[in-house]
């Protein structure tokens, strides 16, 4: 009678098998896997938003050194219009070079006087060398304004 209770017990026990445990595993890795992959594309999309934000940040600074100067301060610093220059390069976070390229051009004669200022700030991800993989890691963020020629009517 002592026996037959023990093996009541022992099939009435509620429990989950090995090969519960293993399904139980593997679906939970898998879904672990999807979040470290959903997580590691957030974490690119944050640095590359990052990174424009913060080329846009030198295009304007540059383009307002540009535009605190008249046009012949313009044409002293650089050369008769239109002004085709590269800017200097500038270190940003995680070692990423952001080089500027300026251009004026008159965009109408006197009187007038339009002038485009224009800046453009290139970079590459990753470390990449320019040109590299078909410039899929090449970038450039252009700003641009019209400005009326001071001292003109």
């Amino acid at each position: 009678m002592v026996a037959a209770r023990a093996q009541v017990r022992a099939v009435g026990q509620g429990g989950f098998t090995l090969l519960e445990l293993m399904v139980t595993l593997i679906v939970t890795l898998i879904g672990m896997a999807g979040l470290l992959q959903l997580h590691t594309s957030m974490a690119r999309a944050n640095e590359a938003s990052g990174r424009q934000l913060e080329a846009s940040g030198y295009a304007e600074q540059a383009l307002e050194q540009l535009r605190s100067l008249t046009l012949a301060e313009l044409i002293t610093e650089y050369s008769a219009l239109p002004i085709d220059e590269d800017y200097d390069t500038v270190s940003g976070r995680n070692g990423v070079d952001f080089t500027r390229h300026v251009s004026v051009i008159e965009v109408s004669p006197a009187p007038n006087s339009l002038i485009r200022l224009r800046v453009e700030v290139s970079w590459t991800d990753n470390g990449a060398v320019e040109g590299s993989a078909d410039g899929i890691y090449d970038h450039t963020l252009a700003v641009e304004l019209l400005r009326a020629e001071q001292g003109a009517q």
